[in-house]
């Protein structure tokens, strides 16, 4: 399994940065994410290396699975995290397509 990769995304007007932290499925497919209860919105702002740091702990952990959700406080700001599919990233500089275990952190609206 390759090391995963940090990467900021800035997407939509409002600019809304998502951490994605990736890593090489280990088993070739990786399921459809599950929609996430309404009240959840992508991460806003930019994230802490706490938060980066909590996020690539949840992607190496195998025992962590596909869907789950994971719920920590930073700052008194409550931040949900969920490991689930995600199709590209970035290594060395070029988009990379495929099938990624990965991290991506929400809130609530």
């Amino acid at each position: 399994m390759n090391p995963p990769v940090p990467l900021l995304i800035a997407t939509g007007a409002a600019a809304i940065a998502v951490v994605l932290l990736f890593s090489r499925s280990a088993k070739g497919s990786v399921p459809m994410n599950t929609p996430l209860p309404s009240p959840l919105r992508p991460f806003q702002g930019t994230p802490t290396p706490a938060m980066t740091a909590w996020a690539s702990s949840l992607v190496k952990d195998a025992t962590v699975p596909m869907g789950a959700t994971r719920t920590r406080v930073f700052d008194g700001r409550v931040v949900i995290a969920r490991v689930e599919k995600h199709t590209w990233t970035y290594r060395n500089g070029v988009r990379v397509t495929g099938e990624f275990r990965g991290v991506t952190l929400y809130e609530g609206t």
